[in-house]
């Protein structure tokens, strides 16, 4: 699961490079709106892709200490990130 959040949170920021220029009026997040406007893409690509180091280092943390509540913050953050993938390949792609 870890790897997969990972892979998807990637290839987010993948479409994000990729469509640069355009991506304040792809956007439908109004804080990603925001920081887009804000500070420009290359910034928000940073932020994100700290976000999930972040996210993924918290995640190994809590596996060596609290293996139910880091079970519990894995197996949530992969549904999310599994129907994030699902609406970029299906909808917007």
């Amino acid at each position: 699961m870890w790897v997969l959040i990972g892979f998807v949170s990637s290839y987010d920021v993948y479409l994000s490079v990729l469509n640069g220029e355009y991506l304040y009026e792809l956007e439908e997040n109004p804080m990603a709106r925001y920081i887009i406007a804000e500070y420009g893409v290359p910034f928000f690509v940073g932020f994100k892709m700290f976000g999930t180091i972040i996210s993924l280092g918290i995640i190994t943390m809590l596996y060596h200490s609290y293996r139910k509540a880091a079970w519990v913050i894995n197996t949530s953050i992969f549904s999310v990130q599994m129907a994030l993938f699902a609406y970029l390949i299906y909808f917007v792609v």
